[in-house]
């Protein structure tokens, strides 16, 4: 959603953007939440427990869905995770933190057996925040394909970022090996998904204007991505401290493994970027126009400066509130099984 100034009609809905924005800011801020994440039991705890396997907000989240099984589902959990191999549990164990049944991991299980560590990871985690540079899958690029679709990049990448069965429906049709794993098919089926997000966030709202934060922060809601959580939208208004209150409260999250979506522009907002990670580098952005990871280091950070993003100045972020997952049973939305046919 990069906008210019020569593009008048846009540049018109923005203004309207900024003061409709502004609007939902009435309220304290969410608490900040920090501590180590739940323990869990079982042979998903084994695999919790390992360095790097799972965030903090995954683990909370898997603890908590684990909790919610019957003895005999528990079993079963455990005995898919402990049949597969080291290389495939953690993602199997992320996809139950996800929302996915039990039924669905374990045929997600078949599906991924005996596949190579590159194979897991270029087709269940496309998306690496570890390292600055190009977002894609087998040389095509996970990018917006309009002016219009920032926003709706950024659900799509959020979503496929912690949930590995909605990556694998992205990069195969969750059919690897066939033709829906080919390019062509890849492509199209990136920009239906786009399509179909920017869809259900513009409802009563122009197309043509991107994606409202409401619309943005309702559809993380009724997908796994918030691992718990609800999203709302936070503005960083002109008041000296707030903009700076609301990116912490945005890096905190990250740091737990919420993907936080960040609108940033310029007089007015403008684009969607989403911050994956926060470590002593600094801020790990997803920018959909590019197409990349983009480290935005300490010093920007401090001063709110996000030109490295293509705009200098934060507009507000769509914070998960700790506290208030209100989202039932799995925690899925209805279409989450994509990707779950084995080949």
């Amino acid at each position: 959603m990069r906008w210019t100034r020569e593009d008048e009609p846009r540049s018109i809905t923005a203004v309207l953007l900024l003061l409709l924005t502004v609007l939902p800011a009435a309220g304290s801020p969410p608490a900040v939440r920090e501590g180590p994440a739940r323990a869990v039991a079982g042979y998903l705890g084994v695999v919790a427990r390992r360095d790097g396997t799972l965030s903090a907000a995954q683990t909370d989240r898997a603890a908590a869905l684990r909790d919610r099984l019957s003895a005999v589902q528990r079993d079963r959990l455990d005995e898919v995770l402990a049949g597969a191999l080291p290389a495939a549990q953690g993602y199997l164990a992320a996809a139950f933190a996800a929302g996915h049944p039990v039924a669905e991991i374990a045929s997600f299980a078949a599906t991924v057996a005996g596949r190579t560590p590159y194979w897991l990871r270029s087709r269940l985690r496309p998306v690496d925040a570890t390292r600055p540079g190009a977002v894609q899958f087998r040389g095509n690029r996970i990018g917006q394909y309009d002016d219009t679709t920032c926003g709706s990049t950024a659900v799509l990448v959020a979503r496929a970022y912690v949930d590995p069965l909605y990556a694998l429906y992205l990069t195969t049709g969750g059919r690897p090996g066939t033709a829906e794993e080919s390019d062509e098919r890849f492509l199209r089926r990136l920009q239906e998904e786009e399509q179909r997000i920017h869809d259900e966030t513009d409802v009563l709202w122009p197309q043509i204007a991107g994606t409202p934060p409401w619309g943005l922060s309702e559809r993380l809601n009724r997908d796994p991505v918030a691992l718990g959580g609800r999203y709302r939208w936070r503005p960083a208004l002109p008041v000296p401290g707030v903009d700076r209150a609301v990116l912490r409260q945005a890096l905190t999250e990250a740091n737990r493994g919420y993907p936080v979506p960040v609108l940033i522009g310029d007089v007015v907002p403008r684009h969607y970027v989403l911050l994956l990670r926060h470590d002593d580098a600094g801020g790990w952005f997803y920018e959909p126009t590019t197409a990349e990871i983009v480290l935005v280091p300490p010093r920007d950070l401090d001063r709110r400066d996000f030109g490295r993003l293509g705009y200098p100045r934060l507009a507000g972020v769509i914070l998960p509130s700790p506290g208030n997952g209100s989202m039932s049973g799995r925690g899925a939305s209805p279409d989450s099984g994509r990707g779950t046919q084995q080949q």
